[in-house]
């Protein structure tokens, strides 16, 4: 089976080696959830051994109804690993095969495991959780803490004879062949083309993602039955006023890196819980392929329009008044 495209990102500073174990996680809440019981499913470690730092994926793959929906967690609290991103996909009519695959790094040396993950799972009859048990790993480093602390060689070398007036020449040889290059270079400079005038400036940014609203309403997309790409592009509008209106990088966030960054900033006007139902009924659509009604297409692109109307900025009096 061919790998699926990998996931999202972040930084994570590298800490002193230590032993782990499964149990050093906090227990997680989604334990206590009934298990679910799938058609099949396994966990595939990329590497069996790993240097300290270095990244490498875990796919997991289950096979299960259409009327259950597999999910990551929001958070991976794991002590000695950092989760640099994920990615998820949906193939399969019924039954139909979720795919997640989760880039790791880490942090201690020796032979470690990678924590139990539990994978929320709606069902008809209620929430549930499936268990993808702990895999063990090898880290390895640089320096093999075995050897003992590294100790630096003496340098024995000779030290350099002084150069005497004698070699006057080469000085003149090195100024010529430095004014020789610096002709060039400046002969070369002058022949440049001009550069093309910058582009228009773009428009505010509220202004910009309304009127990309309306052109999104108007393509007709819902009528034609693309409500998947009608929510791809509806959130990107979304996501792309949110980012130049508090200025970060809105487009390459998941979901959940997105609304941890709106929480961090200064947002007047802007109702969050509102903004994440609106991710979250999206992310069905999008990524779970869950069949969305006109009337909640319709709701969406409402929902999004005052989301914006409700934070853009407020305009500037005459006269430049406060």
């Amino acid at each position: 089976m061919a790998a699926p495209p990998p996931l999202a990102s972040s930084a994570a500073a590298p800490r002193p080696p230590a032993a782990t174990t499964p149990s050093e996680t906090a227990p997680d809440p989604l334990a206590k959830l009934p298990s679910a019981k799938p058609i099949s499913f396994k966990s595939v470690v990329q590497k069996a051994v790993v240097e300290l730092a270095e990244p490498f994926w875990v796919t997991i793959e289950v096979r299960h109804p259409k009327r259950d929906v597999y999910a990551l967690p929001r958070h991976f609290d794991w002590k000695d690993f950092h989760v640099r991103q994920v990615k998820s996909a949906l193939t399969g009519k019924d039954p139909q095969t979720s795919l997640f695959r989760l880039e790791l790094q880490a942090f201690v040396l020796g032979d470690v495991s990678i924590p139990a993950l539990y994978l929320p799972v709606h069902t008809p009859v209620g929430e549930e959780q499936l268990q993808i048990p702990p895999q063990e790993i090898k880290v390895t480093g640089v320096i093999d803490p075995s050897q003992g602390k590294p100790q630096l060689r003496p340098d024995d070398r000779p030290l350099p004879r002084a150069y005497t007036g004698r070699y006057w020449p080469l000085y003149v040889l090195f100024v010529l062949a430095g004014a020789g290059a610096l002709a060039l270079w400046w002969q070369k400079r002058s022949r440049r083309p001009v550069p093309p005038p910058p582009p228009a400036p773009r428009a505010p940014a509220d202004e910009e993602a309304l009127a990309r609203l309306a052109q999104l309403e108007a393509e007709g997309l819902v009528a034609r039955g693309e409500k998947q790409i009608y929510f791809f592009r509806l959130t990107e509008i979304l996501r792309d006023y949110f980012g130049r209106r508090y200025t970060f990088d809105a487009l390459e966030m998941t979901t959940e890196e997105l609304l941890a960054e709106l929480k961090r900033r200064s947002t007047p006007g802007l109702d969050f819980d509102q903004t994440a139902t609106f991710c979250a009924a999206s992310d069905l659509v999008k990524f779970a392929r869950r069949e969305a009604s006109d009337g909640e297409c319709k709701t969406g692109l409402d929902t999004a329009r005052a989301l914006i109307e409700r934070t853009r900025p407020a305009p500037a009096l005459p006269g430049g008044g406060a």
